[in-house]
């Protein structure tokens, strides 16, 4: 039983490091972008590449149908404002321990 829980803490372990390492730094891969533009799409983390990518995407579409264009800046803030996120201009992966419970904790906790 012991080796199970070890093996699913690996696992589960393993994933948190990819995700991590993918969140800081996988890149999006985006046609007909200049590379000055995508040095620049770059600095964020690959979530917010796509949505960058997205928004790039539809002022493209606009440009081809002759549309004028918003104003990008001020709904790329609204977007960060509603969901109450902030941009930082670092980031860091962080080691959390895994704090290994008792079992009589295991126990209590089923209860």
């Amino acid at each position: 039983m012991a080796a199970k829980e070890t093996a699913i803490n690996n696992k589960k372990m393993v994933a948190a490091k990819e995700t991590a390492i993918n969140f800081c730094t996988k890149r999006i891969s985006l046609a007909n972008i200049r590379p000055e533009i995508l040095t620049e799409i770059y600095k964020f983390s690959f979530p917010f590449q796509k949505l960058i990518a997205e928004e790039v995407h539809a002022v493209a579409k606009r440009l081809e149908e002759e549309k004028c264009l918003p104003n990008l800046e001020s709904r790329f803030q609204r977007i960060f404002e509603k969901s109450s996120m902030e941009v930082y201009q670092t980031h860091d992966i962080v080691e959390v321990p895994v704090v290994q419970r008792s079992p009589a904790e295991k126990v209590a906790e089923k209860s």
